[in-house]
């Protein structure tokens, strides 16, 4: 391959220069020379260069005869010129297979000036300092399409006219410009489209033609409103993204029509609202993965979550709830994973968590419960992994963990616990770790918990109020049936024992003794 380097040449006159070099140039790389022109034929008789690089030179304008005889040519880079149009034809019936003309002064793209080019393509006209116009038949008769990209453009005008029969279309991106109507409803087989929606409500069946769309991103945006049914039409959707948006008004009914949404981050599109509607979420029956942390939501209504069937993981993390109504979760069949961590939270009843049949990872760390209630966790046969670390929790009833069964990993880290009855993990038959560290116990029933959890592998007892003789004993049981008690918060000292903090009693009267002058 042979690859020609004439770059950083400013005096360079491309009138008086041969490129024919028989067929042998594949890489030529005429950038930072400061051309101001390029003449027509210019690059005729290089007949096998795959890559031309042109990027910051002065180019004001192509001509139509600039590329047209470069038969196997791959690449064009003209980013960072000052072109203000790209001409009709000027990149017709091209090998391209990338064309990259941002950080220019366009004005216009006129009609196919992207013309039959035959492989997969992707072009860039982003960062343009002009006011653009982008009219019909721009991009025509483009058989396959990977990317457009058009994001921050200036973009005055924009229509999906501008891609009349183009074949195959996989990414559109026309973010962060200021072309005000959002409508789509003009047919054509996009599959992932990324947008910014700047002052604007999207009306209803905004993207109505694009039936194919798989992704789509909003980004970087300030929306009036959105209205109902304004994404139908949206059938093949699976994916929809909000990023650093705003949004004053959420009219009811605004998601319907997403009947095969898998992933929605809704954490944005839900703010500023205290509450969530019944049925909001109906026609979401192929929803897997629900995000709807840092809210303000304070309650949980009954139904929410109706419609979603099949969802798996559902995040409401860090919004402030400190109401679970009954049946709040009722029609989660399917959801494996519920977090409800860093909320408001202070008690667990019978009836709130009803309708999680299946559910295998429960997070209600960080909250401030006080009370559980019996039963109130017996809806949970298939539950794996359990946290209320970080609560106001003092003791647990014999029953607490009834049906319980599949548990194996329990951790009540950080709460208040005093008392603990053995017997009430004994519904546990599968827990293999549990975590009672940072507590204010001071006894346990040791030998009868660990003769009756017989999978339990690992039990973490720091920072707690064990007396040292009660310490003493209980390690050399855990030792005795080959459970590890080892802590990421251990303190070798005179006063501990393996590490893990103690209270001397007879020490401590010695030390009282003392202060007092008795011998």
């Amino acid at each position: 391959m042979m690859i020609l380097n004439l770059s950083h040449n400013n005096k360079l006159q491309l009138e008086d220069y041969n490129f024919n070099l028989s067929g042998m140039l594949r890489i030529l790389d005429l950038s930072h020379c400061d051309l101001k022109h390029l003449p027509d034929y210019v690059f005729n008789g290089i007949i096998g260069l795959r890559t031309l690089n042109l990027e910051n030179n002065l180019l004001a304008n192509l001509s139509t005869n600039t590329f047209k005889f470069l038969p196997e040519i791959e690449t064009i880079k003209l980013s960072y010129n000052k072109l203000t149009i790209l001409p009709e034809g000027v990149f017709q019936s091209l090998p391209v297979r990338f064309i990259d003309v941002s950080h220019n002064e366009l004005t216009k793209i006129e009609p196919k000036a992207f013309n039959t080019l035959l492989n997969p393509l992707e072009i860039y006209i982003e960062n343009n300092k002009r006011g653009l116009e982008i009219v019909n038949e721009a991009f025509f008769n483009l058989s396959d399409i990977g990317k457009v990209s058009l994001r921050n453009s200036n973009l005055l005008r924009f229509t999906l006219k501008s891609f009349n029969k183009v074949g195959k279309f996989r990414h559109l991106d026309i973010r962060n410009n200021d072309f005000s109507q959002i409508k789509f409803n003009k047919k054509i087989h996009l599959k992932q489209l990324d947008i910014s929606i700047n002052n604007e409500s999207i009306p209803s069946k905004a993207f109505s033609g694009l039936g194919t769309l798989l992704t789509l991103t909003i980004w970087n945006s300030h929306i009036i409103s959105i209205n109902k049914k304004a994404f139908q039409g949206l059938y093949g959707l699976t994916n929809l993204t909000l990023i650093n948006t705003l949004i004053d008004n959420l009219e009811y009914g605004a998601l319907e029509g997403l009947f095969l949404l898998k992933s929605f981050d809704a954490k944005v599109m839900f703010s500023g609202k205290a509450a969530l509607k019944a049925d909001t979420f109906k026609d979401l029956y192929t929803m897997q993965t629900l995000n709807l942390s840092d809210l303000n939501l304070t309650t949980i209504e009954p139904n929410t979550f109706t419609g979603l069937s099949r969802l798996l993981s559902l995040n409401m993390s860090n919004c402030n709830i400190s109401v679970v109504n009954p049946a709040a979760f009722d029609g989660l069949i399917e959801t494996l994973s519920l977090d409800l961590s860093f909320n408001a939270i202070k008690s667990l009843k019978v009836k709130q968590l009803i309708g999680l049949n299946n559910l295998k990872t429960l997070n209600l760390s960080h909250n401030e419960i006080t009370d559980i209630e019996i039963g109130a966790l017996q809806y949970f046969p298939t539950l794996e992994k359990l946290n209320l670390s970080f609560n106001n929790l003092t003791e647990f009833k014999v029953g607490t963990f009834s049906n319980l069964k599949s548990l194996q990993r329990l951790d009540l880290q950080r709460n208040s616990i005093s008392n603990l009855l053995f017997e009430t993990f004994f519904p546990l038959e599968s827990l293999v770790t549990l975590n009672l560290e940072f507590n204010n116990l001071k006894t346990i029933g040791h030998l009868p918990l660990v003769s009756n959890l017989k999978l339990l592998q690992r039990i973490k007892i720091a920072k707690n109020k064990w007396k040292c003789e009660f310490l003493g004993d209980m390690l050399i049981t855990l030792k005795k049936y080959r459970i590890d008690y080892s802590s990421d918060n251990i303190n070798y000292n005179d006063d501990n024992i393996n590490g893990i903090d103690c209270i001397d009693v007879c020490k401590y009267l010695l030390c009282l003794k003392d202060s007092h002058g008795i011998n």
